[in-house]
């Protein structure tokens, strides 16, 4: 939104290489308590799709490390949202566009504040590339090449790592910030966690 002749003009955009149709669009504004932040519950991911819902998030923790599969030190890079992102991953051959060698990063929380805490969410920043119908084509074709949607690991208490189950969605667009419920997962005597 920005501010024209003592208005307001609201730009939409189209973040695929395609045309869209829509019958009604629908502006929701709430109200909130100074010092929290707002994010409505809007990632793209397979069936289930995501429930309406606004999260409300205040006093949100920092991982005290995080660091990618390689070995690089993302922990000041994941800080804060700033525009400025951890990029962990190699790219596959340009036909493959808009896909990324498999990766994760590992994040580490303060336990004492992970115990503490009220609720437990994760808010994951990032824009995602949409790839297009030649990529997926060849991905399709090419053994060892595959379209993997964002994942969670955690300790499995035995040294190890575990899947938490199906894949968390990925960021709808151009820059947007997801908030998955994690307290199920992650355990507080050990919390880490691991996003593929």
């Amino acid at each position: 939104l920005a501010p024209k002749d003592g208005t307001y003009e609201l730009t939409l955009t189209e973040e695929l290489r395609e045309v869209t149709y829509f019958d009604q669009a629908r502006l929701q504004v709430v109200d909130h308590p100074e010092g929290t932040e707002i994010f409505p519950n809007e990632l793209f991911k397979f069936p289930p799709f995501p429930e309406e819902h606004t999260h409300t998030l205040r006093g949100a923790l920092s991982p005290t490390k995080a660091t990618g599969s390689d070995g690089p030190d993302w922990t000041r890079e994941l800080a804060q949202i700033d525009d400025v992102y951890a990029e962990p991953f190699t790219l596959p051959p340009p036909q493959f566009v808009g896909l990324a060698n498999p990766w994760f990063v590992e994040l580490e929380f303060d336990k004492a504040r992970v115990a503490d805490a009220h609720k437990l969410r994760l808010a994951l920043t990032g824009w995602f590339f949409w790839s297009d119908a030649s990529a997926n084509m060849a991905s399709a074709r090419a053994p060892g090449v595959a379209f993997i949607p964002p994942m969670f690991q955690v300790p499995d208490g035995k040294g190890g790592w575990k899947d938490t189950g199906p894949p968390v969605g990925f960021p709808a667009g151009k820059t947007k910030t997801m908030v998955i419920d994690i307290a199920p997962i992650l355990d507080p005597h050990d919390p880490r966690i691991r996003v593929f």
